[in-house]
């Protein structure tokens, strides 16, 4: 092809990419402001969290008065989260959709990191801001931004010490990684991207050529300053932190990315899971190896933390999920069909958001959380519900039904709001058919009122101790 001919092809390449930046950015705005509050109808961790923020920060009572303890509970993990949170929810309000757009933020900040680092990493420039906005879009990141779950703020963290340990800054990179795992225990997957570009560039290392150890010992410095920062934070709780830590790693069933691509909504997941094979087979087809080890290594070491880790969680999946992107983006470069597999990602993807639009469209959780609180009696008596209605009785005594081990048997007097969710829970687990048989033996139910909303039947009962 003479020099026109390669300008010409340049050129359209160029122009298409534009047009999927364009394209993608439009879609990432409008499934943030449209599935806003109405991606999931319920996430139980969302008033679990915020709950244990409130309760600790505003309420000065144990966190876990109102859920229960366990590893979510800010003592052990998350002060980070807790302060950070509570801080500006306490100027916003302390709504549920508040929460929701720190968390948005703060991956959107996470997105840009990784345009940062995509640069470093050699991407060009379209790549690069492509592959920011296929962060924000895919499902992994696009559900943890959409929940007061702690993985934005972490997924954050641990994109700023992948970033700062890039543009040498090791001191600040071992800082964050510490930060990041006093926030959740898988803020430590900072390491993975670190080691995974140790290993694929051994150039990194010749900044510090004058003095070999500098890197390391910096590093390292920061990791023992991050460290000091958690043990100020949770000293008092190490024992229990342990002891909870082990339990939880004796509970597993199976591995983060299991539970995400076979047993969480896997009809739509199975299909991503292939989706995938088919880039890694294509990558290994032309030896994408030789060109991209940098993405060879964190997949391996990715897969490997997978089946070490025992906490069998998909809301895990955003740290797995950056190798995938990565062996999306690179799988067919070089070739006329280089974006083809970001473009199906795109539309696989978009089934899902479509799917949650369709299916949640009439959905109002403002609207469900204002008739609560004016069909229950603002009495200051103890409330108990599903967890999404914490939020209509914050800085109020509230038990959530379906963890019942943090109810008062003493109370004389609550409500009790019988919806849906709790009339169907019959076989759940976490003892809600006892606590159901508890409160009709020992309680009488006087009707208060019911209501329905977003196709949802509400009955509101005064119980009294018998």
């Amino acid at each position: 092809m003479n020099e026109n001919g390669k300008s010409m092809s340049t050129g359209k390449r160029i122009n298409q990419d534009i047009f999927l930046i364009f394209l993608l950015s439009f879609a990432v705005l409008s499934a943030y402001v449209l599935l806003h509050l109405r991606f999931m109808r319920e996430d139980v961790d969302d008033a679990w969290t915020l709950s244990f923020f409130y309760n600790l920060l505003v309420r000065h009572i144990p966190p876990e008065a109102t859920f229960g303890g366990g590893l979510a509970s800010p003592h052990f993990f998350g002060m980070t989260q807790a302060y950070i949170y509570s801080f500006l929810l306490n100027i916003t309000g302390w709504t549920k959709g508040n929460a929701h757009w720190i968390s948005s933020f703060l991956m959107a900040a996470a997105a840009a990191m990784w345009y940062l680092i995509a640069r470093k990493l050699n991407f060009q420039l379209y790549n690069a801001v492509l592959f920011a906005l296929m962060i924000l879009w895919c499902d992994p990141f696009f559900r943890e931004a959409n929940l007061a779950r702690p993985e934005s703020l972490t997924f954050f963290l641990v994109s700023l010490s992948f970033m700062l340990f890039l543009y040498k800054k090791p001191f600040l990179s071992g800082l964050s990684v510490m930060v990041a795992f006093e926030n959740h225990p898988m803020g430590l997957f900072a390491l993975i991207f670190i080691v995974a570009y140790l290993i694929s560039n051994h150039d990194f290392l010749s900044h510090f050529s004058k003095n070999f150890l500098l890197l390391p010992a910096l590093f390292i410095a920061g990791l023992a300053c991050g460290t000091a920062y958690f043990l100020v934070l949770h000293f008092p709780y190490l024992d229990e932190i342990y002891k909870s830590i082990k339990i939880a790693s004796n509970s597993r069933s199976y591995s983060v990315l299991e539970d995400y691509f076979f047993h969480f909504i896997a009809r739509l997941h199975i299909f991503v899971f292939i989706f995938f094979l088919v880039c890694l087979v294509a990558f290994l087809i032309r030896k994408g190896w030789k060109d991209y080890p940098f993405i060879v290594y964190l997949l391996l070491l990715s897969i490997l933390v997978n089946f070490i880790n025992h906490r069998d969680n998909y809301h895990y999946t955003l740290y797995f999920y950056v190798s995938f992107l990565f062996l999306s983006f690179f799988c067919l470069e070089g070739t006329k069909w280089r974006r083809a597999a970001p473009i199906v990602l795109f539309f696989i993807v978009s089934l899902n958001y479509g799917y949650a639009m369709l299916h949640n469209r009439s959905f109002d959780f403002n609207k469900k959380i204002f008739l609560l609180k004016s069909y229950v009696p603002n009495d200051r008596l103890a409330v108990l519900g599903s967890p999404d209605e914490w939020f209509a009785f914050i800085g109020r005594d509230f038990y959530a039904s379906t963890y019942t081990h943090s109810f008062d048997t003493n109370s004389i007097n609550f409500y009790n709001i019988e919806d849906d969710s709790y009339r169907n829970n019959d076989n759940s687990s976490g003892g809600h058919r006892e606590y159901k048989a508890y409160l009709k033996t020992h309680y009488t139910a006087k009707p208060v009122t019911n209501f329905t909303v977003n196709g949802e039947n509400y009955d509101i009962f005064l119980l009294h101790k018998r």
